[in-house]
């Protein structure tokens, strides 16, 4: 009994399970903050109705299920290939794992990405309220300049976390999503350029955490041991590409099954009515940042 009490209120086990968990949690927080704060800008904006906030679920819906998910199991495979690098000390391995990733997820948005495009004829397609599936392809034709930039934030932050150093990545995170307020308002209200403004807040958000998150990595890539370049420049080439791909291709299905039950969900929810969705968009922003302290 002595020693599992020991081990439970361990001091030291406490402190890294702590300065581990707060970092990542607030880092995952901020993308779930930056969906509430769209969601509030649309419901108090000029001239909106229950069409414009129901499309941003909508439009969010979309981005995670045909680009996001994906982009995000892939960037998973550093949480087992460059976690185990680092911890042996395979420096030049690790950064070797950060380059293959981003060429891998921008292969990805490149393939992938022109579907945002169309998403209003899609969503019509589906059964959608016409409506609502125009403000939600105007939503995605605004954001699609920053999923991109915000897949080699994510990178980043995901492979800072695997060396041991979440809290950087944080910090930046937690200084774009409050700059987004200001973009939100900026965009929203004062140009009124509704769900278009709102998705375009986004990516200069994204866009905005990603340069300041690369630029530290690259300016103290030596702190941590790494030289500049490699982690920036794929190496290995298509060989090493591959050995990434196999291991982080079961992270894409992974991401994508936790992530099936709110896009299935809030499609079907749309068959109800404008009202209901725009309902169900404000809930499941609030119910997904609590989830996220726990996720």
């Amino acid at each position: 009994f002595s020693t599992w009490w020991t081990q439970v209120f361990c001091y030291d086990v406490w402190q890294k399970l702590i300065t581990a968990a707060v970092p990542n949690t607030l880092g995952y927080g901020c993308y779930i903050i930056n969906e509430l704060v769209n969601v509030v800008m649309m419901g108090h904006a000029p001239h909106s109705d229950p069409s414009q906030l129901a499309a941003v679920g909508l439009g969010n819906l979309f981005q995670n299920f045909f680009l996001v998910s994906i982009g995000v199991g892939l960037i998973s495979g550093l949480d087992v290939l460059a976690s185990q690098a680092y911890g042996a000390r395979q420096l030049d391995a690790a950064a070797s794992n950060l380059s293959q990733c981003r060429v891998v997820v921008t292969i990805v948005f490149l393939i992938v990405s022109p579907i945002l495009l169309i998403s209003k004829e899609m969503l019509i397609f589906i059964g959608q309220d016409p409506k609502v599936a125009y403000w939600a392809g105007q939503y995605n034709k605004g954001t699609i300049f920053g999923i991109l930039p915000a897949f080699h934030n994510e990178s980043a932050r995901r492979f800072l976390q695997n060396c041991d150093s979440p809290v950087p990545g944080t910090i930046i995170m937690c200084i774009a999503s409050s700059l987004h307020v200001f973009w939100s308002y900026f965009f929203v209200f004062h140009l009124e350029m509704s769900t278009y403004g709102l998705g375009f807040a986004n990516s200069i958000t994204w866009t905005t955490s990603s340069l300041l998150l690369n630029g530290y990595l690259y300016k103290n890539a030596r702190t941590y041991g790494f030289e500049p370049r490699n982690l920036f420049f794929v190496s290995g080439g298509l060989t090493g590409i591959w050995n990434y791909l196999k291991i982080a291709a079961p992270c894409v299905l992974r991401t994508w099954s936790q992530w099936w039950y709110d896009n299935i969900t809030t499609v079907l929810v749309g068959y109800l009515g404008t009202h209901a969705l725009a309902a169900h968009v404000s809930l499941s922003s609030l119910s997904t940042l609590l989830f996220m302290f726990a996720y």
